[in-house]
């Protein structure tokens, strides 16, 4: 990680005011076994965090490790092109809406070791950090101060609630690019094979069978590393009714693992978009780093997938249900196949497991912007 000085200037810059058909077999080259090696236990509970070289030795994979079926024009490049980074040095693919707020999770590195549970994170400085979570842990998250934030649930959910009534500044998240890194936790083996590193946008904060809160408010569209080595997206309306769909086939889950599960004890990069391309449709872009050991300076970011959601065929509802039942008289919602083209403005990350009070899942490094469709060609 940087020094305690870049991580306080970082803080600042998380307070920033913006100015200005894939085919084939989705499976990394190279990769033999998950890692061996356990997340060991440091101070205060948290694991060794130091930032290790990454080497194909350690990782199981090939240094040219490359993902099969995704072409030239596929692979973004390293950050060090010269375009437009976020804090942390990950590129930035799309331009940042004018007038809007970034998030990013700089004030995880402040030197402050501390417990996040039910009344936010103090240290940051937005205040949208909000506690989602199942399961019972104390603390449910812990950041280390140096940069890392650690599941400690067996059903986490960190939000980023951007329109929290006790936040001094309002952001509604609809037109998103996610970055961020992950290391699955020794803890989440044997966990949910629907579990691992999924990030959710145009979330409801209260959709999830919150306190307070309406399951027909779930509104979200998901990306998933999931634990049993497939990806997708996920499209969920009420909570917990969803379904899937990855290259372009809906009810499909593909492989990336080379049929391995997600590894354990590794940093993976994942830059999530979603923004509306048309006044009816939804589009949906997914990469990956998984060579850089989580230092954007070495990321190469490969395309794993993308999806257009038209309203016309992707259902929102348990096994591709055509209509959700419940919600007409709450919000209108009848036709699950429509697509999510406002949502409630949240942004999430999750995992699941079977236990609490253990590292299930790490995430460093998290960037999360309001583009401009109006840029994208």
């Amino acid at each position: 990680m940087k020094s305690l000085n870049l991580c306080f200037g970082l803080i600042a810059a998380a307070l920033f005011i913006a100015c200005g058909d894939d085919s084939g077999s989705n499976t990394i080259e190279g990769f033999s076994s998950n890692s061996e090696e356990n997340l060991s236990s440091g101070e205060e509970g948290f694991s060794s965090m130091g930032e290790n070289p990454f080497s194909s030795e350690s990782n199981g994979m090939a240094s040219s490790e490359s993902h099969q079926g995704i072409s030239s024009e596929a692979v973004v490049g390293s950050s060090a092109s010269g375009a437009m980074t976020d804090v942390f040095g990950s590129k930035e693919f799309y331009a940042t809406k004018v007038g809007t707020i970034e998030w990013t999770s700089a004030h995880w590195g402040n030197g402050n070791a501390r417990g996040v549970s039910w009344d936010g994170d103090p240290d940051d400085p937005t205040g949208w950090t909000d506690n989602r979570s199942a399961g019972d842990a104390n603390p449910f998250f812990k950041i280390d101060g140096q940069g890392v934030m650690q599941m400690m649930s067996s059903g986490p959910r960190f939000h980023i609630n951007a329109k929290d009534n006790n936040s001094t500044q309002k952001q509604f998240f609809k037109n998103v690019e996610w970055t961020g890194y992950y290391r699955r936790g020794e803890a989440s083996v044997g966990g949910p094979d629907y579990g691992g590193m999924v990030v959710g946008v145009r979330s409801g904060n209260l959709g999830h069978a919150s306190s307070g809160g309406n399951n027909c408010d779930a509104s979200t569209y998901y990306a998933r590393f999931r634990h049993d080595g497939n990806w997708d997206f996920e499209k969920e309306w009420k909570h917990p009714d969803s379904y899937y769909q990855s290259m372009g086939m809906i009810g499909v889950q593909t492989p990336l693992w080379g049929g391995e599960k997600l590894p354990v004890n590794r940093w993976i990069g994942m830059k999530y978009i979603v923004y509306n391309s048309s006044e009816t449709s939804v589009h949906l872009e997914l990469y990956i780093d998984s060579i850089s050991g989580g230092e954007p300076s070495l990321a190469k970011w490969e395309k794993v997938g993308e999806a257009d959601d038209a309203g016309t065929d992707w259902s929102g509802a348990a096994n591709g249900a055509a209509t959700i039942s419940g919600c007409e008289s709450y919000n209108g919602l009848v036709d699950a196949k429509s697509a999510i083209l406002e949502g409630h403005g949240a942004v999430l990350m999750r995992t699941d497991g079977n236990a609490n009070n253990v590292v299930q899942a790490e995430y460093k490094m998290v960037s999360i912007r309001e583009i401009d469709p109006a840029s994208i060609k």
